[in-house]
């Protein structure tokens, strides 16, 4: 009667096998490391880690072993004290135009790295590190996107041969003011027709018409959304540049951000990677003698504008943009000639801009204003705040001797500039943030918080099982194996789904401990109704699996889609919690029934029973 067939119980093996595979690597130990990684570049070149080694070695600061995986350098150390000393001393020697980053490497054998097998990465509050929460500045967005417009609405109505005095910034929004009133409703329909999201208004100032442009509620919400998941896009690129493991980047709300960067010890150093912004616009340089004697004279002419080069020298440039930032799709470091540059690609909207304009403006120069916010601490009163400074500055100034679309090249940098401007044009932030919260947690503390969280799961678990072999005998022993079992599928889906583990799911995994051998109590209270009511032992057994089963479906479905919605509707550590709990639940449900059932069935099924260990 209670015997399962032998694919089942191949089945239940497999599984467990399999799942003990697994979570085997997170039995070896960590050993502590420093991510190196060139900020800007994806390949850092060999002399680089033949010169960090000959640092380390003149410094008696050996590494355990060295090499270079893919866009990093990993040094591995025998102990803590060692790491953080080769830490302090490869970022004096590396500077700025190097992340160096600690880690921890798992000493995991090679047989299982070549399976692919991996331990579960630990969080920011068991590994320690930084965590920030930034608020994305969606009015300077919003501002953006009109300044952007502005410069379209001036080459439209030019290309239409309206003539306009100006069009500049209102209160809400922009200012067109036309030169003649019967340009009107055509200058309306133009603009409605090229930006139909734009609310528009027509009045009469001063003799001449003036139409003001703004955006409605609904668009400027869908800006807002769209620029606040284009800054966690981009965060989670720079975080990659940064060679941050296990890192988290997530929103938070409408209008925050969460990063968590485990392992990374300089606040300072991450927050400037993280919130600067840089951008180039490409812009015609204003050469004529009238500029020219205007600009000695001090004075700007009508649709230019006034900015200086790295040198200190005044230029104009035209204030109409060519392309910018906006436009870029990819951006890598380069040399040509001997010399940093950057390689840039266009999408096809600026690709097309740039060949209209070197197709009219041949051996006319052309300018690379770049445009950088920076983020600055200024300790005011003892408290360290964070300032945002703009810098406007022409890196670049070039005649156009041939005509280019997508593909071309900024030069006229060092090789710090070239690596920073083009990490910053791959990643572009679409808005400004600011850090509304810091909080650094120490590697000893994370380590502290992990001994912890194992001393509660072990003590838990034995509280569990000692209950469980004293009230229900054999039984509560047969649960006890189950729970095992249990604990090691929870294990190996964390480690095979590479979820990260944190203190709340460490905490979902000592509830879930409690909450799986309830279906095991279920089941052997079923059986001893059963024999009160005068089953034999095997027909006990049958039903109290079978009639159990029910009971234990319901239990763990409402306690699922509590877990589901935990994880759908929070988010940080309330979803570490729901993400251990939702599996824990899973495991339970089949080590409950099916490897509980199973080894019940190879210890008593089949046999003749006068009486039951339970």
């Amino acid at each position: 009667m209670n015997r399962y067939p032998l694919w089942k119980n191949i089945l239940v093996i497999v599984v467990t096998l399999v799942a003990a595979l697994l979570a085997l690597p997170n039995l070896y130990p960590e050993a502590p490391a420093l991510n190196v990684t060139r900020i800007g570049a994806s390949v850092i070149p060999p002399e680089v880690l033949s010169r960090i080694e000959r640092h380390l070695k003149a410094s008696h600061l050996p590494s355990v072993r060295s090499r270079i995986e893919r866009d990093h350098i990993l040094l591995v150390f025998a102990h803590h004290a060692l790491e953080r000393q080769a830490l302090v001393l490869l970022k004096r020697v590396l500077g700025e135009d190097y992340s160096v980053a600690p880690n921890l490497v798992p000493e995991t054998p090679g047989w299982l790295r070549m399976l692919g097998l991996r331990p579960m990465p630990e969080g920011l509050d068991l590994r320690g590190g930084i965590y920030f929460l930034l608020e994305v500045d969606t009015r300077a967005a919003v501002h953006d996107a009109l300044g952007r417009i502005r410069t379209s609405l001036e080459v439209l109505l030019r290309h239409h041969d309206i003539r306009y005095l100006g069009v500049g910034r209102a209160a809400s929004g922009l200012r067109v003011e036309l030169a003649r009133t019967a340009d009107l409703h055509p200058a309306l329909h133009l603009i409605h027709k090229d930006h139909p999201h734009l609310v528009l208004r027509a009045s009469q100032a001063g003799g001449f018409s003036v139409i003001t442009a703004r955006y409605g509620s609904v668009e400027k919400t869908a800006l807002n959304q769209v620029a606040v998941v284009q800054d966690v896009a981009a965060l989670r690129r720079r975080v990659n540049e940064l060679g941050v493991t296990a890192a988290v980047v997530e929103q938070q709300g409408a209008h925050d951000v969460v990063v968590e960067l485990p392992g990374i010890e300089d606040a300072a150093r991450a927050e400037r990677r993280l919130g600067d912004t840089a951008t180039v616009q490409f812009r015609l340089v204003d050469d004529s003698p009238s500029a020219q004697s205007a600009l000695q004279s001090g004075s700007v002419p009508p649709g230019a504008r006034r900015f200086t080069t790295t040198q200190g020298a005044p230029v104009l440039l035209s204030s109409g943009i060519i392309v910018s930032g906006r436009e870029i799709v990819n951006a890598t470091s380069a040399y040509v000639n001997g010399q940093p540059a950057v390689n840039v690609t266009l999408n096809s909207t600026g690709g097309n801009r740039m060949l209209e304009t070197t197709s009219h403006n041949i051996n006319k120069p052309m300018a690379v204003l770049y445009i950088e916010n920076r983020s600055l601490h200024r300790k005011v009163d003892g408290h360290s705040l964070i300032v945002t400074k703009k810098i406007e500055r022409v890196i670049n100034i070039a005649t156009i001797r041939g005509v280019f679309s997508s593909t071309f090249q900024i030069t006229g940098l060092t090789e710090r500039q070239a690596n920073k401007l083009s990490l910053l044009l791959r990643t572009p932030l679409a808005a400004p943030m600011t850090v509304v919260a810091e909080r650094t947690i120490g590697p000893s503390l994370g380590r502290q918080n992990i001994r912890d969280g194992v001393a509660a799961v072990i003590l838990g678990f034995a509280v569990v099982v000692l209950f469980m072999a004293f009230y229900y005998k054999w039984f509560g022993v047969i649960a006890d194996l189950a729970l095992f079992v249990n604990l090691i599928l929870i294990v190996a889906l964390l480690s095979l789904l590479q979820a990260t583990l944190t203190l709340p799911g460490i905490a979902g995994m000592v509830l879930t401990v409690g909450m799986a051998i309830d279906a095991n109590v279920l089941i052997y209270e079923r059986i001893r109704e059963e024999l009160r009511n005068g089953a034999s032992p095997q027909a006990a057994i049958h039903a109290g699996y079978e009639r159990a089963w029910g009971t234990i479906v319901d239990s763990h479905v409402t306690a699922l889609i509590a877990g589901v919605l935990l994880f759908l509707l929070g988010s940080g550590p309330v979803k570490g919690f729901a993400i251990t709990l939702c599996l824990g639940i899973l495991t339970s449900l089949y080590t409950a029934v099916m490897n509980s059932r199973a080894i019940t069935n190879a210890v008593y099924g089949g046999r003749r029973l006068t009486r039951l260990p339970v």
